[in-house]
């Protein structure tokens, strides 16, 4: 798996999965307008100990919940790989670096899970490594607009064999209205006719400035994503 975050503004992004019991953290800084943000994971092989990506970090204690970035590993402890218990599938028991574990966050957002975007919209493109027919793109977003997050303005799916020329295939929008202060998850689920295709690019619009009615008008909101998932 190969995801890249195109770079449109300067931020500090931190990245953040929830891998079985584990918790793997990075954290990158955008210094280049324009310069995307790439990381490959299938260097990690199917080690127990593998070292990771740089800039990444893995908390190697289950059940410890220490979030000190400097503090936490740089090496796996657990398998990773398409067979046994470290095999990658929606329905994995195993697996320290088990991207596909189905492990979604929740309305709790503080117990983490979620990926949250600030002053920048989610701008992602995925290879899937070969061309493969897909007609649905899910992914699930957080609204808690008493704390600032927002559910996305809009959604768009690009898709693209050759990862140069993109073509739309989906765009919705209004979600959830910024005035329901229910804390929840909405899953977005865009459809498409069959097409073929390598690289998915996902976009996810901010809501942008909170309303004058909120007790943060004109503050920036949040833009909380976990869980894409490529049909």
């Amino acid at each position: 798996m190969r995801i890249t975050l195109p770079n449109r503004n300067r931020i500090t992004v931190l990245l953040a999965a929830g891998l079985a019991l584990l918790n793997a953290r990075a954290q990158y800084s955008y210094t280049t307008l324009g310069s995307p943000y790439t990381q490959d994971f299938n260097s990690l092989g199917t080690s127990a100990t593998a070292a990771l990506p740089t800039g990444w970090r893995m908390n190697n204690v289950a059940g410890n919940l220490d979030t000190d970035w400097a503090l936490l590993g740089t090496t796996t402890t657990l398998a990773y790989g398409t067979t046994g218990t470290g095999v990658v599938t929606g329905t994995s028991t195993g697996g320290a670096i088990n991207w596909a574990n189905g492990i979604t966050g929740s309305a709790n957002w503080r117990k983490g899970n979620w990926q949250g975007y600030q002053k920048a919209d989610l701008d992602a493109e995925i290879d899937m490594e070969s061309n493969q027919l897909i007609s649905q793109v899910n992914a699930n977003f957080l609204q808690d607009v008493g704390a600032w997050i927002v559910a996305p303005r809009q959604f768009i799916v690009e898709v693209s064999t050759d990862g140069k020329q993109f073509t739309r295939v989906y765009s919705g929008e209004n979600f959830l209205p910024i005035e329901d202060r229910k804390v929840q998850v909405r899953n977005v689920e865009a459809k498409f006719s069959p097409v073929t295709a390598r690289y998915v690019r996902i976009k996810a619009i901010q809501y942008g400035k909170l309303p004058a009615w909120h007790e943060g008008a004109g503050g920036d909101t949040h833009l909380f994503i976990d869980e894409i998932e490529i049909r």
